[in-house]
């Protein structure tokens, strides 16, 4: 199911507006991240609603919300933001090539036969 609908349209080189959000792009999570981090906020008051951020386990931005509660129009906005921010992130990334390397097993290692010379 596609559920983008050209609901966000970026408004700077670090700001994305939506029709009930705003996105700030906060920079790197840390030194050498390859990621940022974003924070979202209610367009009425400003209020800080969670953070974008990148997590590596499911290999996509996800939002971590605060106390906060959402309605279907903000869960779909916010749905095409992490969309478009992990796409984003996929191209950018240089792609590995190249044939993998299998696994080298080592040779088994017998013990080595007794011969008993005195019987």
């Amino acid at each position: 199911m596609d559920y983008r609908c050209g609901l966000i349209n970026q408004t700077d080189d670090t700001s994305w507006q939506g029709k009930y959000l705003y996105y700030l792009d906060k920079g790197k999570l840390n030194i050498g991240a390859l990621t940022n981090k974003f924070e979202i906020r209610n367009r009425k008051n400003n209020g800080l609603l969670g953070f974008v951020k990148w997590y590596p386990m499911w290999r996509k931005y996800c939002f971590v919300p605060l106390n906060c509660i959402l309605d279907d129009g903000c869960l779909i906005e916010i749905a095409e933001f992490l969309k478009e921010r992990t796409d984003k992130h996929k191209e950018l990334k240089p792609r590995k090539t190249g044939v993998r390397i299998a696994f080298i097993q080592q040779p088994l290692r017998f013990p080595k036969e007794r011969t008993d010379e005195n019987t």
